[in-house]
């Protein structure tokens, strides 16, 4: 059996030797993405005593980025555990954005034909202002949705 046979309401995004990510219905009606970085290496709990688990880091980058509406996923959990299928692991929930797709896919469907990346570039000032720096600002890594007039709008809160 595999992974993707294994989770029939739940749809696999990327599946890599230290890395799966798939989504995740939510009672809500709305999905989540879950991520999990998997087969640490033995010496990461050590490392803990220093620096906190990547997943922990990411969850509270996002939830500061979310408290001052600048638009990101919104952070749902993490934990950290360790399974025979998938070693010592750590795992991070975001909520899904619907319609939003990876800058990459963007820039790929578009021919790479002047985008209008000025959105992303006014995201990067507001996080910078709010003392959040990106570190990896990858077009894998950047997500993007419809395009829109003027500046970033805060994000729609959850009632």
């Amino acid at each position: 059996m595999t992974i993707a046979q294994a989770w029939t309401n739940q749809k696999l995004i990327k599946a890599k030797p230290g890395t799966l990510i798939w989504c995740d219905p939510l009672p809500d009606g709305g999905r989540a993405v879950v991520k999990m970085y998997r087969r640490r290496p033995m010496l990461d709990p050590l490392r803990r005593l220093v620096v906190p688990y990547r997943v922990e880091r990411e969850f509270t980058v996002l939830a500061h980025l979310w408290r001052h509406n600048v638009p990101c996923p919104e952070p749902l959990w993490w934990y950290q555990g360790r399974n025979r299928a998938h070693g010592r692991h750590e795992v991070l929930a975001t909520r899904k954005i619907p319609g939003s797709i990876p800058l990459v896919q963007m820039l790929r469907t578009s021919g790479y034909a002047d985008p209008d990346l000025a959105p992303v570039f006014a995201l990067a000032r507001r996080m910078h202002e709010i003392g959040i720096s990106h570190g990896a600002w990858y077009p894998t890594n950047v997500l993007v949705s419809a395009p829109h007039p003027g500046p970033c709008p805060p994000p729609a809160r959850a009632q």
